[in-house]
């Protein structure tokens, strides 16, 4: 089980196996093999539910960006990494988020380096204590 939300998240792009073990948090390492992800997490976090006094629940964003070779891009990569994404519940040592939803989807065609680059925004609902 993941400590973090985006340890978690990167578990389920792995588990599929869609781009192997090839999953970073922020920064791919410099000659990565394509296609890779790369997942920035907590892009913004705020509270979803409020009750006396306290946060009971908080919502955060999070962006997986899928990169591919221009001339190998497949459809079907793009529609792995949501199918592994949307809808999913999070394993987080003891605490499990209650929803992980697809947003917002954008591709971008790279002309200077030929990469296909596709931005999935992401947002998380969990309990205060899964960070």
């Amino acid at each position: 089980m993941a400590a973090t939300v985006g340890g978690a998240i990167r578990d389920l792009i792995v588990g599929d196996g869609v781009v192997n073990e090839r999953v970073w948090a922020d920064e791919a390492p410099e000659k990565a093999t394509l296609p890779y992800v790369t997942i920035y997490d907590a892009v913004a976090t705020g509270p979803q539910l409020q009750g006396d006094q306290r946060s009971l629940m908080l919502v955060r964003t999070v962006q997986v960006d899928l990169w591919e070779d221009k001339g190998k891009e497949h459809q079907d990569v793009a529609r792995r990494v949501v199918s592994a994404l949307d809808g999913a519940k999070l394993g987080l040592n003891g605490a499990t988020t209650t929803r992980l939803s697809l947003d917002d989807t954008q591709r971008f065609s790279e002309r200077d380096t030929n990469i296909v680059h596709r931005a999935f925004t992401l947002t998380v609902r969990h309990d205060p204590t899964a960070f």
